[in-house]
């Protein structure tokens, strides 16, 4: 029973609520964002709000998680190591995008934002004789400009694929860069209400 109401649920959402347009305003409308980043357990969830017919603004919390093990421990051999490292970070960003073309279905938009990111990592490393441990944490100041595609599926609900190109000034111990980057290309749902 649980799954037919879920499948009606879908349904209205998807099919009988056929009759909008997305020329229809949107103004201070509020939705939730679930943004997903590949397939490596990054991606993030916020909320925007829409400040004007084409502008929204919006804030957004993104994360990701690490792991990695390397196993070459020979004992007889004093070069061989076992590696393990994890990482994860955190990174909430404020922005506005603006919609520059938009029909029933599609709108094209594009927007900056500004976010700071920390990174928290450790490494062990593991020799025939003794073991290292390390931690280390990096923080980031992070600007970019995005793009993006937004597809609307219903009156309510839409996908959207974004690119975004970011500048990075990341500040650990002993140790500072500035970096120009393309980040991965992300899938937003957008849940307006």
């Amino acid at each position: 029973m649980k799954y037919k109401l879920i499948a009606l649920f879908i349904f209205n959402m998807i099919v009988i609520q056929n009759g909008f347009s997305q020329s229809d305003s949107l103004l201070g409308k509020k939705a939730m964002i679930f943004s997903f980043q590949g397939f490596n357990l990054g991606g993030g969830i916020g909320g925007k709000y829409q400040i004007g017919t084409n502008t929204a603004i919006r804030l957004q919390l993104f994360f990701s998680y690490s792991n990695s093990e390397y196993k070459d421990l020979d004992l007889s051999d004093p070069q061989s190591s076992n590696n393990k490292s994890n990482s994860y970070s955190f990174s909430p960003k404020i922005g506005i995008e603006e919609h520059i073309y938009s029909d029933e279905k599609v709108s094209l938009y594009y927007g900056g934002q500004l976010g700071v990111n920390q990174n928290y990592s450790r490494s062990r490393y593991q020799y025939p004789s003794h073991s290292t441990d390390r931690s280390e944490v990096q923080t980031s100041i992070i600007g970019g400009i995005f793009f993006g595609v937004e597809y609307w599926i219903s009156k309510n609900i839409s996908f959207a694929g974004e690119q975004s190109i970011s500048v990075y000034s990341s500040v650990r111990e002993n140790y500072s860069s500035f970096n120009v980057q393309s980040s991965a290309s992300s899938l937003l749902l957008n849940v307006y209400f």
